[in-house]
Formats: structure tokens, C-alpha cells, sequence
């Protein structure tokens, strides 16, 4: 493993590093969250884990897609949880934590005045999402966590790798008509590297973005790889991929109503498509070199030759 990324089980959450509040171009801010031992964006490798899937959000009636693509990762309970998940899991809560002691300390510089840890947590549009329960409509903490990483796909250009588990290259490849949503399908399991986008702050709130960098999948047998991999399988990830797929049961999508009045408990929901955007921070300005414009062709003037004809009386 190269020392760009950390791995989860050795992440010390409690080291993190901030870059300067910027004004972004719907008028919110954002903040850059570095690892201060590398000094570039947060990357974290993941254990084994259950996800839903690569997507993107389609409107039902439209039948069109937002153009906006995710991966959502499952931090499993009961019979199906591992060591591995678990602590996984309660590095993402410290890390939410240490998020939290550091925006109340941070907060005349980012938000402009001073405001409370429990403010902040009120506001606060968490990384973790849980289900409601049906009947009392309550956060269930009981249930499956999960965590949502962008995949990013500029102009049709996507920026992810994707693995097999013998660390062949699935993706990008040759063939045009595969997508990284042909290789991660739903209730494949998966082995990630995410990098943390930074903090976004907006006018409902303030969260942390994630994206997916790259990761290693059990791929169906049509697609072929080729190529180069960072993360690095144990045995027992191995074996994971070979055990069947576990059913999952998807939670219905539940809208996020942010309260004004007052503070209540840290509330955990759902991905709402009507959320507050999560802008990215901008990333650092690389100046290309300015090439001149070629000179159009300047067209030949054509010169007509003028024949006399002479006529014999």
C-alpha cells in the first residue's frame, strides 16, 4: 500500500488538518480536509463490505437520470457483521466526533460567529445514514448503517478504478460500453479506497463529502481486466467474496426537515434527493500553458487568364 491512503484499522481520526474557508459559486463555503501526515485529500481503505450498488437517481415520471452517480456502502449488524466492519464503523463515528469538537472551535472562522457544539450537531447533515423505524418514525440505530461516496464522472469521463480480486483492472478498459455501474451491481461486495471531498457549508446545514477513489469487486464473468491495484486482500476478504450474497432490504427514501427553533438529537436519515447540495471543495488552480491560435490559411488569389480569340475574316 503506497502512503497516499490510510487504511481504516490504523486511522488515527483524531489528526486532521484544515484548509482556508472558500467561497464557492452558490454563495456557501468550503473546506479542504487533509491527512496532515501526507498532506494531500483524507484517503481511507476500507474492509469488505455489502453495498447497493453503483447508481445514479432517475426520475420516475421523466424516466431521466440527474447525472449524478453514488456508491453506497453497508456497515452490517448482527449475524453479518465482522471485526473488520465493526471497527470500520466506529472510526467513522470518532471521526464525525472529532468533526464536531473541531467545528465548535473553528466556528467564528468558518460560520462568522461562535456557535455550540450542540447547534452544530443540529445542523449537522451526518455521514452516516440510518433507517426510520415504520411505526414511530425514529431513527433506528439498531439497523444497517450506511455511508454514500460519490462516484465522479465529469463530461462523461469517469474518474474511478475498479479492481478484480487477483488486482487485474477492470476499469477503465478498452471497451467503451462498460461502466463502472456494469461492474459494482447491487449487493456486491467490495473492498474501497474513499477520499474525503471536505466540509460544505450551506444554507441548510453543513456536512463532509466522500467520493469513491477506487475499489476491488468479484466481477461477472464477461468483463476481462487488465492493470494495477492498491488495496490489498487478506485471506478472510478473499473469502468474503467467494461466500453467496446476502439479500438486502432497501429502506424507503425518507426527506430530511431541518428544524429552526431549537436543538434536537443528532437525527440520521436517509440520502433526500432534496437535500442541501454538497459542493466540493475547488480543487487547487493548475495553469495550462496558453497555446497561440494557428493562422487561418489565407485562400490563393486566383488569376484568370484572359485567351484572345482571334477570328480569320
Amino acid at each position: 500500500m503506497s502512503a497516499i491512503e490510510v487504511d481504516y484499522a490504523t486511522w488515527n481520526t483524531a489528526s486532521v488538518k484544515y484548509g482556508t474557508p472558500k467561497i464557492n459559486k452558490v454563495g456557501g463555503k468550503s473546506i479542504n480536509i487533509m491527512n496532515p501526515t501526507t498532506n494531500r485529500f483524507l484517503q481511507v481503505v476500507f474492509p469488505t463490505m455489502g453495498t447497493w450498488g453503483i447508481s445514479d437517481f432517475v426520475n420516475k415520471e421523466t424516466n431521466e437520470s440527474d447525472g449524478k452517480f453514488k456508491i453506497s456502502l453497508i456497515f452490517p449488524t448482527g449475524d453479518y457483521a465482522t471485526p473488520e466492519t465493526d471497527l470500520a464503523l466506529q472510526k467513522m463515528k470518532d471521526f464525525e466526533a472529532q468533526l464536531l469538537e473541531d467545528a465548535a472551535k473553528n466556528s467564528e472562522l468558518w460560520w462568522g460567529e461562535p456557535m455550540s457544539k450542540d447547534i452544530l450537531k443540529h445542523m449537522l447533515f451526518p455521514t452516516l445514514k440510518y433507517q426510520k423505524d415504520p411505526k414511530t418514525k425514529k431513527i433506528d440505530y439498531s439497523k444497517d448503517a450506511s455511508i454514500s461516496a460519490k462516484v465522479v464522472n465529469y463530461g462523461e469521463k469517469w474518474n474511478v478504478e475498479i479492481y478484480d480480486t487477483q488486482y487485474n483492472r477492470l476499469f477503465p478498459c478498452d471497451n467503451p460500453d462498460v461502466t463502472p455501474m456494469d461492474l459494482v451491481v447491487k449487493f456486491s461486495k467490495v473492498n474501497c479506497i474513499l477520499e474525503c471531498g471536505g466540509i460544505w457549508i450551506g444554507g441548510k446545514g453543513w456536512g463532509v463529502t466522500w467520493k469513491l477513489v477506487e475499489c476491488v469487486v468479484k466481477p461477472r464473468d464477461e468483463y476481462k481486466s487488465t492493470g494495477r491495484c492498491r488495496i490489498k486482500l487478506s485471506d478472510s476478504d478473499i473469502a468474503k467474496f467467494e461466500e453467496p450474497a446476502e439479500e438486502v432490504v432497501l429502506p424507503p427514501v425518507v426527506a430530511k426537515s431541518v428544524p429552526v427553533a431549537k436543538a434536537v438529537e443528532n437525527t440520521i436519515v436517509e440520502d433526500s434527493d432534496n437535500e442541501e447540495p454538497e459542493p466540493e471543495p475547488e480543487p487547487e488552480k493548475v495553469v495550462e500553458p496558453q497555446v497561440e491560435d494557428e493562422p487561418e490559411p489565407v485562400a490563393k488569389k486566383v488569376v484568370k487568364k484572359v485567351v484572345k480569340k482571334i477570328v480569320t475574316k
